[in-house]
């Protein structure tokens, strides 16, 4: 068996080439999960300098591969240094390319419909963010279908939607319009209220 140091992103996570965003966040997940910090499958295997290569390699091989447009370039690297790779890159289904979580929110904007859209791309159900964020499924819901009137108060809203972007493996700052639409729709009910007063 290869050395991880000689290993491919897929090798390393051992996962095919042809793997889902999914079968890579959970490929990724296990790896920590075995090599990571305290674990008695690594202390044997590698020094604390190699763990650590290690672990960087594999964060790197997930962050690749889940992004549509850097994996088509890493893939490209990989059968320009190898021929051989090219038969067993072909020999995988092809598969429709789908949008990287960036181009959803480039094309559809900052909405709920298109952060669920993302959620489903990343492989995560609303009962994973709900375990990983301590947050109910029914304010993720409330996110993603924009039910603003059912929001928590603003101080937990902004929190929970905080860690629900995270969870997602997104910058809450590539988000901010999310809660600038929920800002303009309650500035919206206020006025009305107090027209209608």
């Amino acid at each position: 068996m290869k050395r991880f140091t000689d290993q491919n992103y897929y090798e390393l996570l051992d996962i095919p080439y042809d793997a889902t965003q999914a079968q890579v966040e959970s490929a990724h997940a296990l790896a920590w999960k075995t090599y990571g910090p305290g674990s008695l499958t690594a202390y044997p295997l590698f020094s604390t300098e190699e763990q650590v290569l290690l672990l960087k390699k594999i964060d790197d091989a997930c962050l690749v591969l889940r992004d549509i447009p850097r994996r088509k370039e890493y893939n490209e690297s990989l059968t320009q240094a190898d021929s051989s790779m090219i038969p067993r890159m072909k020999e995988t289904k092809s598969s429709p390319p789908r949008l990287s979580p960036e181009e959803i929110l480039k094309t559809e904007g900052i909405t709920g419909a298109a952060l669920s859209k993302v959620r489903e791309l990343r492989g995560l159900t609303l009962s994973e963010i709900a375990d990983k964020t301590r947050i109910s499924v029914t304010y993720l819901i409330c996110i993603e279908k924009e039910q603003f009137e059912k929001f928590p108060p603003d101080t937990y809203l902004r929190s929970y939607f905080t860690q629900y972007v995270r969870a997602l493996s997104l910058d809450p700052k590539q988000v901010e319009d999310y809660l600038n639409a929920y800002d303009r729709w309650k500035e919206k009910k206020e006025s009305s209220r107090r027209s209608g007063i």
